[in-house]
């Protein structure tokens, strides 16, 4: 029987901007119209938060309900394995407490520790996100030759969204093939393939390349790019104007930062060309006269600092130049603070 799995990477699924959601959903499912499948692997994060909200998570359910689905009126359902990434992890315990536990039916499998799945093709271990490298090298280390390893994590000299090793696995820890979720970007190494996300979830990944994986019953790998759903678009307000076409298609839910060279900035045409975008979510960002960041604080030197409080960093990220979401950073902010508290339970 000639079977296909279908490998996407991180969801990241988010309702912080109207229409986002839907877009997201909108585009996972026309890459499953688009390209036939009887497997569907999710290889993690899933969800953008933590603790996402119920709309989100029903979101979740309906497009991984839609995934399952038959590809024709005779065909069988799909199967669908949805891996628990760091995102999707409640804490930082490895306990496996997730969101995605609310998704699993009869043909949905949620990886939430190791598994190891055989069929007639092949047989297929699934490794979620563990904080501990060494349980993830281990279970790597006792995966059955031959078996395809679909995880979520990365290894040194694959770098994460903040451009970080976060990771200090080898490729020499891969001796099977391997298709990887966490990273952003794709990459194929060594028996190592990262497939990155099918589209871009923050500014940082404006411009980048998305893809997919289609793997055969053969073996065969196909890297198939994604041309339409969500995209992040960074542009100078000189540029709009010249690239209306490419901004405004109508294949994309685009998020536009226009940049304008400077918050003293006092030309009147700068509605008018705005209002030739039509994309989804547009947001104006002035590029500041200076850079050095203790210049734009307003903090008084006089008065030391003796406690580092959620206001100060709140205000430090105010006055600091990055491509993160506020929004984002507050949140990483807040999960160190729990992580912090189950640490001390």
């Amino acid at each position: 029987m000639d079977t296909k799995t279908l490998v996407i990477g991180d969801l990241h699924l988010a309702n912080k901007i109207p229409g986002l959601l839907e877009a997201q959903c909108a585009c996972v499912e026309r890459i499953k119209k688009e390209h036939g499948c009887n497997t569907i692997v999710l290889l993690g994060d899933v969800f953008e938060n933590r603790r996402p909200k119920s709309s989100v998570i029903l979101s979740a359910k309906n497009l991984v309900r839609y995934l399952a689905s038959p590809n024709s009126a005779h065909a069988r359902s799909n199967t669908v394995h949805i891996l628990r990434g760091n995102h999707d992890s409640e804490n930082k315990n490895d306990d496996g407490i997730s969101a995605i536990s609310l998704l699993g039916e009869d043909d949905f499998g949620v990886v939430k520790h190791i598994q190891t799945l055989e069929n007639s093709n092949y047989i297929d271990t699934f490794i979620p996100h563990y904080e501990d490298e060494n349980k993830i090298r281990e279970d790597l280390k006792n995966v059955e030759k031959g078996s395809r390893v679909f995880g979520h994590f990365g290894y040194f000299g694959s770098l994460n969204s903040a451009g970080d090793n976060d990771f200090s696995l080898a490729l020499s820890d891969f001796p099977n093939r391997t298709y990887l979720g966490h990273i952003h970007s794709y990459k194929r190494e060594g028996n190592v393939t990262i497939v990155g996300t099918p589209y871009t979830t923050s500014f940082t990944e404006a411009g980048k390349d998305s893809y997919v994986v289609l793997l055969g019953s053969d073996g065969e790998e196909e890297r198939i790019l994604v041309d339409h759903g969500p995209r992040h678009l960074v542009i100078d307000i000189d540029e709009i104007e010249d690239n209306l076409e490419f901004i405004n298609d109508s294949n994309y839910f685009t998020l536009l930062r226009v940049v304008i060279p400077t918050a003293h900035d006092e030309r009147e045409d700068i509605g008018s060309i705005l209002s030739k975008v039509n994309v989804g979510y547009v947001e104006v960002k002035y590029k500041p006269v200076i850079y050095d960041i203790h210049q734009l604080s307003d903090l008084d030197p006089d008065n030391p600092i003796i406690e580092v409080t959620d206001t100060l960093v709140e205000e430090y990220i105010n006055h600091s130049e990055t491509l993160l979401l506020k929004e984002d950073l507050m949140a990483g902010l807040q999960t160190i603070h729990e992580s912090k508290q189950n640490r001390n339970q």
